[in-house]
């Protein structure tokens, strides 16, 4: 059976891992999320949609409490072993107070950074964040940073810093954004072979995601769902109901992320020219 006819039924798909590698955790100060934002409900709405697993920071680290943001991701995945993956969040307010965090939160079992350069009010080009940058290059991680169109966080500020330190990978959230910055993303994707996009956005139609594919590579693109900020089914939905091959869609869906950020060292290396719309190696 075809995945869109699969997901029809309503139910998860049998034998297709879905990764998340844009999530959160928690409520949020400007306005209410529907359901149950813990690590719990989000627990039962990844097992309605089909999710394995999701990274995951707290809406509390993109605001204000770096400590407790980390404290609360590492305590899910205590409680979920396997579900989730651990993001550990860096402020550039706090350079060595938050490097000291990202130390402890890896020791814990965090995989990957999260930066957030609007909510912080700190451009992505500011000095404060060398630390991280060069926090991931030493434990081989990986950055995910909020890109949107504007003077803190616009893809194309990535593209030097991603070829200063070509072997930490950086996923560009939301993939700029909008228009104009899905085209910067692609751009800067296309120039660098350590950036990769996310389809995280409530407001990224299928055609866009066929233009990131199109431009980028089907292997740099990664599902992200901002879930429980944003409902992860119209995610995951669009990706299933898309028009892309099955290949296409298992590599959104997980496999581009098993591949390039759980692979061995070996396995993060390879990846697709981009602009070609194949998975296959």
């Amino acid at each position: 059976m075809k995945l869109h006819e699969a997901a029809r039924s309503g139910e998860p798909v049998e034998g297709l891992e879905i990764i998340d590698c844009h999530a959160h955790l928690g409520p949020w100060f400007n306005f209410p999320i529907a359901g149950d934002p813990s690590a719990a409900g989000m627990v039962r709405v990844m097992d309605r949609c089909g999710i394995r697993a999701a990274c995951i920071v707290p809406h509390l680290g993109i605001g204000p409490d770096f400590r407790g943001s980390n404290d609360l991701m590492l305590e899910a995945l205590r409680k979920f072993p396997g579900r989730f993956f651990g993001l550990a969040i860096y402020n550039p307010h706090f350079p060595e107070e938050s490097l000291a965090d990202l130390e402890r939160s890896f020791r814990a079992g965090a995989i990957g950074i999260k930066i957030h350069p609007d909510t912080h009010l700190y451009p992505v080009t500011g000095r404060n964040y060398e630390p991280a940058w060069k926090f991931a290059r030493q434990h081989r991680s990986f950055v995910l940073s909020h890109t949107w169109g504007d003077q803190r966080c616009h893809p194309d500020f990535f593209l030097e810093i991603a070829r200063s330190y070509p072997s930490v990978r950086f996923i560009l959230g939301h993939s700029g954004g909008g228009p104009g910055g899905h085209e910067a993303a692609i751009r800067v994707a296309v120039k660098a072979a350590n950036i990769f996009l996310d389809t995280c956005g409530s407001a990224i139609p299928g055609w866009w995601l066929e233009r990131l594919a199109d431009g980028a590579g089907i292997d740099r693109l990664l599902l992200g769902t901002d879930c429980p900020f944003i409902d992860p089914r119209p995610a995951v939905g669009r990706i299933l109901m898309g028009r892309f091959s099955e290949a296409e869609k298992r590599a959104i869906l997980g496999g581009n992320f098993r591949k390039h950020f759980l692979a061995g060292p070996a396995g993060r290396k390879r990846g697709r020219t981009p602009g070609a719309r194949s998975s296959k190696e």
